[in-house]
């Protein structure tokens, strides 16, 4: 984070997040096969202007600004890369750190279709974060007081995956064709 004004600063994180996928398969008589649980790995990078509010202990403050992400074991997905990202909490000190809760909205751009289709991801993300940072206490630091450096962990509170359903028809090994219905279920992440 580096702080240009005592009200105004610029952060930019780096964080991993796991979507998860539930896959079941549904036979033409309408029964449930098995349930697979599959990762979507992403990496995410808000950037983020942040205003504080004046305050004693506490400093309530708002955030805002783009978010980008990239995306690995895709299993069939294809999550898209941008999105915008707003959120308010409240920040105090305790000796030389920095103690800032979060409640973060992101709204990503519409996932780019893949060649299967199978599942996409939720548009709107809501997560709870806690910040923790430290300032450098000697003005002969390189980057000076002005930027903090810290470390943010937090929860989705939102599903990850949209449901959606998909049927196709396979050739059986008896020579009967089968009809699948397969759908996927929302799963939280952390």
């Amino acid at each position: 984070e580096w702080n240009f004004s005592p009200h105004w600063s610029l952060e930019a994180d780096a964080l991993f997040r796991e979507l998860h996928l539930g896959l079941a398969g549904l036979g033409s008589n309408g029964a449930q096969g098995s349930t697979n649980r599959e990762p979507v790995v992403t990496w995410e990078f808000p950037v983020l202007a942040k205003y504080r509010f004046n305050g004693t202990r506490i400093r309530p403050f708002m955030e805002a600004g783009a978010s980008f992400r990239t995306a690995g074991n895709l299993n069939g997905t294809n999550p898209s890369h941008y999105g915008f990202t707003a959120g308010a909490g409240v920040e105090t000190s305790v000796f030389n750190l920095k103690f800032a809760p979060v409640l973060r909205y992101t709204r990503w751009a519409e996932d780019s279709k893949t060649g299967f289709d199978q599942a996409r991801s939720n548009p709107n993300q809501l997560e709870l974060a806690v910040g923790v940072s430290a300032t450098p206490e000697a003005n002969g630091h390189p980057l000076g007081k002005r930027i903090s450096v810290g470390a943010l962990a937090g929860i989705g509170l939102t599903e990850d995956t949209r449901v959606t359903s998909l049927e196709y028809t396979y050739l059986t090994q008896s020579g009967l064709i089968q009809s699948v219905n397969q759908t996927t279920s929302p799963q939280r992440g952390i």
